[in-house]
């Protein structure tokens, strides 16, 4: 079992290191190893670089021939994906920008925290049917992987609601969805704090505190 994480580890940096170009100080040690094991395998030269042709043919749909090293493009690939959609969902959500937006969903589609997102977005700009769908949409994407993919997607819900700007985050309308979020949740996590929160915000709206 400890080999089996050595070797995948191992597999994560190198397409880490292919692809991204990224390297970690305190991963040093792991990097060397990473490089060793990719010249061995015909992903790197007696240099270190990254041999592109080798890889290309992997990208590209063929192999390597070498199934470990496909494996070791595989990963990258993926490391590259999400590191690149994260990149424009940031950016998307710091301009409000649902186009934008939209580009780091088309990249990964089924990553709920970005469909949360947007559905704040749209929230923030009135369209309050289209925002419910896009939170709808995130917890289908979530269920079928259990109740800790469950209870992180209704985070990111919630997280995203906060987000919502003035006047819209003060509304009545907006706290109910909060509520039922924080109820969701609770139900799953028996988390006191998440109780605590839920009696905050029935009493905001038993006294009035929200705009019609």
């Amino acid at each position: 079992m400890k080999t089996t994480k050595i070797i995948l580890l191992t597999t994560m940096v190198v397409g880490a290191l292919l692809l991204s170009g990224c390297s970690d100080q305190d991963l040093r040690d792991l990097a060397d190893i990473a490089r060793m094991w990719g010249q061995s395998h015909g992903l790197l030269d007696d240099g270190g670089n990254p041999d592109y042709w080798n890889i290309g043919q992997r990208t590209l749909g063929g192999s390597t021939g070498d199934e470990q090293a496909d494996a070791v493009v595989d990963a990258g690939v993926v490391v590259d994906n999400f590191a690149s959609a994260e990149a424009v969902r940031d950016a998307a959500v710091k301009a409000k920008d649902v186009k934008k937006l939209d580009s780091a969903i088309a990249m990964r589609p089924k990553e709920f925290r970005y469909h949360n997102d947007k559905g704040a977005l749209l929230y923030e700009q009135g369209k309050l049917d289209a925002a419910q769908d896009e939170w709808e949409r995130a917890a289908a994407i979530a269920k079928p992987y259990g109740t800790a993919s469950q209870i992180r997607n209704l985070q990111s819900r919630i997280a995203a609601m906060w987000q919502v700007a003035p006047p819209r985050q003060n509304s009545r309308h907006l706290a109910e969805l909060k509520l039922s979020s924080y109820e969701e949740k609770y139900k799953l996590t028996k988390d006191p704090k998440d109780w605590d929160t839920i009696m905050t915000i029935q009493e905001g709206l038993i006294k009035g505190y929200f705009d019609e």
